[in-house]
Formats: C-alpha cells, structure tokens, sequence
C-alpha cells in the first residue's frame, strides 16, 4: 500500500526525557521506552482481556513516524498492547491446529502435576497488528509499489536506529512469542519494522512483519505486510544445510530425512524380534506419506503418476542407503564416509572434507546415545537429533594415525 504527502516543517511536540527524537523532511520519528508494567495494573489488564497476558508487557512503549501538512497530520505508531480480547489469534485460522498433539505433549510433560482446568486460549498470544494510522484526511491505498531494498542496502549513516519491545513471554520455557517495533532513519529515508515472532520448540516458527518505508524526496509511503510459519523441523533442517553447503532441496531433504531415518532403524533392530518390523513399517510410511505431502504442498506435483514415479525411486535409494550406511558402521569411518558423500554430497569432488567428518562423527555419537536408552524410551519418542556441526571441534582433532604416515602423504 502507499501513499503521497507534502513536505513541510517539522511540529514541535512535548517529549519525555526518555524520549529519541529526530525530523527528518518534515518527518518526526519518536521511540518511547519506559519500564514494565507493574502488578497492579496486570491485575486490571487480565481482567479486561478474559485471559492471563504476557509475562512482560510494556504497555507505554511506542514508535511512530508524523508528517504535517499545512492543517492536515498524518502519524503512522506502533504502540501499546495488541493483544486480541479472550486470547483469540488474529490473522490465522490455524492458530496452532495441526501442531495440537506436539502441544499437548509438551504441555503434559511441562506441567505433570497439575489438574486445574484453565480457560483455553491462544497461549502463542498471536497477533496481526500493523500498527496504528492517525490521518486527518490522508488514506493508505492498494498498490503494487514495494520497498526498494537496493535503496535500503546503501551504506547511508544512520541518524536514529532504536527497538522498542510491546511484550514478550517464553511461553512456559517452551520457546518465545515477542511483538516488536524497529526504526532505521537515514538522511533520505526510513525504515520502521513492526514484527511479530513466534518459536515454539520442537513444534512450530511463526513471523508476522509489518514494514513502513518513507522516501523523503518524493514524500511516498510505502507499507507491506507478510505473515510466515513453518514446522520447527523444517527450519532446524534448512538451516543445518546450509552449514554444511547443501541446497536446501527435495533431494537434500529427503537425504537427510534418510540419514535420521536410518540412526533409528539401526536402534529398532534391538526391539524384540516380533516387534521390530511393525515399527520399522511405520517408520518408513510416515516418511512417505510426508514426502508426498511435501511433493504437494511445495512442489506443485499435482499428478498422482509423477509422485508415484518419484515415491519409487525414493524407495530404490531407501534400500541402496541402508546397504551402503550398514558396510560403514562394519567397516569403518573410511567407508561410511564414502556412503555419506555418495548420498549426501552427491560425490561432489569439492565436498567439505570437514563437513563430511562432521556428519559421520554425528552419525556416531546419536547411535551412541540412542545405544544407551531403554526401548521404552525410544517408543516413546523420547529422542532429540543435535546438529552435525555441533562435531567440528572433534573433526580438527588430530588423527594419531596422521604420524605413521611419510610426510610427503599428509596434507594440513
């Protein structure tokens, strides 16, 4: 959405000493930060929202940008608490549905010994707030203007850069839910980020960005709105992909999928003998029955033939792995390393040599871990994967087998 104003003068207005001020082409940009709400007033903000808040409010906090124009103000603010009545989310309808049984055993796990029944509500405290527009005569309208980041990219000196935090809870130590505003003001230009972001461990990422850009020189006002969620799991892997070079595609998730998948089977072959297979089946459905939905959802396969066509040489590549991971586990570091960058690493020659050490050490310190739990425990999905790159420190390790080598054989 934009918008055209005039230049003029900046207003003089009555600050607080707490106050950051600038004006900039007739803008003003002011940031508010004072303490958190005390207990009192929480006592009457819960009982005016139906719901208990957030463990961290700063309900006096505020940002906004204003422009005057002759008789005409126009003032863009983000502030105070946004938080919908009886803890409905905004802008959702899924809210957290689909991630309900993740939930409901983190939820269980976390407060065990507790029976009081509580009113339900939205405990993410989810919002799409956009900020608040003041205008005496002056709308936002549809556009298909956007933000010019190459603009934004300059290295222009930054009169005013601040962050003001509404409010913020951790979400019963299960991850974090923050509503948040930041403002960047240059000589020719500014920039305010409203931002909700929310990290449920284990289940889900959810962001909502409200971004505000002002062109001094043309008086145009810019506003974009986007709203982003994604499984926990799926970020967890995108971005240990990226850490050890590898695009963050079908293949590659499927690899790794694998690669996990395999670390499991590899402890299931411990379950008695009459209930081995049955888990080993699931196992295998489930991953399936994902990347179908995945081939779906985020590559647009619509054909049931195609997907059938890829399901099967995904099945193929299933049996060949196993083979391959099995000869190295026997054989050794040397040969599973090989079965890692053949399906990994897709043989590529410039592979990182490390990265390839980081994965088969992580290969063997989760088959480790997993060595020591009870088949209950393991039934009962109480696994945590790490990060590969969480082994570097053992890869740089100087192999003592280095030193038996002639010199001419050994690179540093």
């Amino acid at each position: 959405m934009n918008g055209h104003l005039s230049r003029n003068t900046p207003h003089a207005t009555v600050g607080l000493e707490s106050d950051k001020v600038t004006t900039q082409h007739g803008f003003r940009v002011t940031t508010r930060k004072l303490p958190i709400l005390k207990a009192q007033p929480i006592e009457r903000m819960t009982s005016d929202l139906g719901i208990a808040p957030p463990e961290m409010i700063f309900v006096l906090n505020s940002m906004r940008y204003t422009h005057f124009n002759g008789s005409t103000r126009r003032e863009t603010q983000c502030s105070k608490l946004h938080i919908p009545k009886n803890g409905k989310a905004q802008g959702s309808s899924i809210r957290l549905v689909g991630y309900d049984v993740s939930l409901k055993v983190i939820r269980e796990k976390k407060h065990e010994g507790i029976t009081e029944v509580v009113k339900p509500f939205d405990w993410s405290y989810s919002t799409d707030y956009k900020g608040t527009e003041n205008s005496d005569s002056l709308r936002l309208e549809p556009s298909q203007s956007v933000i010019p980041i190459e603009l934004l990219k300059r290295p222009d000196p930054i009169l005013l850069f601040d962050e003001v935090t509404l409010y913020e809870d951790e979400m019963a130590d299960n991850g974090i839910t923050l509503l948040s505003c930041k403002v960047r003001v240059m000589p020719a230009r500014l920039l305010l980020l409203c931002r909700f972001f929310m990290r449920l461990d284990g289940v889900m990422i959810r962001i909502r960005d409200t971004r505000v850009y002002v062109e001094f020189s043309t008086n145009e006002v810019v506003r974009e709105y986007t709203a982003r969620e994604e499984r926990y799991e799926v970020v967890r892997q995108k971005l240990a992909m990226k850490g050890l070079g590898l695009a963050p595609t079908f293949t590659t998730w499927s690899q790794i999928t694998f690669l996990h998948m395999y670390i499991l089977t590899v402890r299931l072959r411990a379950f008695p003998a009459s209930h081995a297979p049955s888990w080993h089946q699931h196992l295998m459905d489930h991953f399936f029955y994902s990347a179908e939905e995945r081939m779906v959802r985020e590559h647009n396969i619509q054909a049931r033939s195609i997907r059938n066509k890829y399901l099967k040489d995904l099945f193929v590549q299933w049996r060949g792995l196993m083979a391959g991971y099995d000869e190295g586990l026997v054989k050794g570091d040397a040969v599973l390393a090989t079965a890692v960058w053949r399906n990994i690493f897709k043989g590529a020659e410039d592979v990182d040599l490390k990265g390839l050490g980081e994965v088969v050490s992580y290969m063997r310190g989760v088959l480790k871990g997993l060595d020591k739990m009870e088949d209950e425990e393991v039934a009962d999905g109480e696994i945590q994967f790490g990060d590969p790159q969480t082994q570097r420190k053992v890869v740089e390790v100087r192999s003592k087998m280095m030193d038996t080598l002639p010199k001419d054989d050994v690179k540093t």
